[in-house]
């Protein structure tokens, strides 16, 4: 996600850079600036030196320029700065600590930037952040427990980086969060049982890590969530049923995991769920008849578990073969008229 500049008006004080300018000398003189983006313009980090020198701009966007070298601790004299969005770039190297001087930002983008070490301390002292994607980086070893200071955020992204260890625990002060994605990284341990206290989760992603032990209960909290993707972890135990009974949820993806014991075989409460995948897990039991009657489902997979299917409810195939009942469960399992073709 991007800032969407183009949404912001423009007046005598306000310059908005759509298309290529070469050079730059003359930016240094745009005193009263206020907002510049400059998406894709640029092919090197020379602009840079003289936007560190316009003190009144709020809104920058330097997005998608392929910058090389190292982000200049100058950035930090950009005091008024309330978004900017320098995703897409190559810096490498840390991202400096003196971005924590930038204490108006609202929305940071720093997202495929070649970024690497750890989170610099200071960025947690920006507590009015409402949106952060650190995404597609290398920074490591872990995400820091100061993240919980951060009490503003809606939008979080660590995805794609090299963090091991733990899921902080004070990421349960992030009240506000709406999407909190820390897929493909290396967390471990168990997903903390405060993260239910994140009640106003849409979105929460923490595929292909190293994540053990169960689904905490408390995830029944978020009440409501749109899409849970838990696959490609180490996690065990039964799947709590009430996270197939969350009125608001259209995705869930469980696969590759190691849950054990059976789906919950009857169903409490109508669900919007249009993808489920509990493929490649330790599951048992019969296949629930109900399952089938979500009329919103799109796409269901089971394959690879240990699943039986109940040849009584064969009657219920033609209503929903060719749409989300297909290639559900190992072939030895089909039930008639659910062959391969």
């Amino acid at each position: 996600m991007e800032f969407n500049f183009r949404l912001l008006p423009v007046a005598k004080s306000q310059l908005l850079f759509d298309k290529a300018i070469h050079g730059g000398e003359g930016l240094a003189n745009l005193t009263k600036v206020v907002y510049l983006g400059m998406r894709g313009t640029f092919s090197n980090g020379t602009i840079l030196l003289h936007i560190y020198q316009l003190r009144n701009l709020s809104y920058h966007s330097l997005t998608g320029n392929s910058l090389a070298g190292p982000l200049s601790p100058e950035i930090g004299n950009l005091r008024n700065l309330v978004a900017l969005g320098l995703g897409g770039n190559s810096f490498g190297g840390n991202i400096p600590e003196e971005i924590g001087n930038l204490t108006k930002l609202r929305y940071l983008n720093l997202r495929d930037s070649g970024f690497s070490g750890g989170i610099t301390l200071s960025l947690f002292s920006l507590t009015q952040l409402q949106y952060l994607d650190l995404g597609h980086n290398q920074l490591s070893p872990q995400i820091p427990n100061y993240i919980g200071h951060l009490s503003s955020l809606s939008t979080l992204y660590l995805s794609e980086n090299k963090f091991t260890g733990r899921i902080p625990p004070s990421l349960s002060n992030l009240t506000q969060l709406q999407v909190l994605d820390l897929s493909y990284n290396q967390l471990t341990l168990q997903i903390p049982t405060d993260i239910g206290c994140l009640s106003n989760l849409l979105t929460l992603d923490f595929m292909k890590n190293k994540l053990t032990g169960g689904i905490p209960s408390s995830i029944s909290n978020f009440t409501q969530l749109q899409t849970l993707f838990l696959g490609d972890n180490q996690l065990s135990l039964q799947i709590p049923k009430d996270i197939l009974y969350l009125e608001n949820m259209y995705g869930l993806d469980l696969t590759n995991n190691r849950f054990t014991g059976a789906i919950p075989l009857a169903m409490q409460n109508p669900t919007t769920l249009e993808f489920i995948d509990l493929e490649d897990n330790m599951l048992t039991g019969e296949i629930p008849s109900w399952l089938f009657d979500i009329e919103t489902l799109q796409e269901l997979l089971f394959g690879g578990n240990q699943l039986t299917w109940n040849q009584n409810n064969s009657a219920i195939l033609p209503q929903c073969k060719g749409s989300a009942a297909v290639d559900l469960i190992p072939e030895r399992s089909l039930p008639p008229g659910f062959e391969h073709e």
